[in-house]
């Protein structure tokens, strides 16, 4: 599954979170984070960046992106928390692999 959500990405340029491809629900990047840290997959610093590239001024994601833009209610907690717990076990991972 983490194959083909990547392959889509890499071709669109998109999380593939709504079935038109152009919306992803805020916390994706955070899931999808996870898993390619558990898989080691080289991937994972590239989801990194991208989501750490959406917080706003205040540190926080909001409820979903179009084209990895801003949509929807802003800081969010829900997505925040989700992302930002994805970010440290990404980090934390990747120190304990070196």
């Amino acid at each position: 599954m983490v194959d083909e959500i990547m392959s889509q990405y890499n071709t669109t340029g998109k999380l593939p979170s709504r079935p038109e491809g152009n919306k992803a629900v805020g916390y994706d990047y955070g899931l999808l984070l996870y898993n390619l840290t558990e898989l080691s997959s080289p991937f994972a610093q590239e989801i990194y960046e991208r989501m750490l590239s959406l917080v706003d001024d205040t540190g926080a994601w909001v409820e979903y992106y179009e084209d990895h833009r801003p949509q929807g209610t802003r800081y969010r907690p829900w997505e925040s928390g989700i992302n930002l717990e994805a970010a440290l076990y990404y980090a934390a991972k990747g120190e304990n692999q070196s």
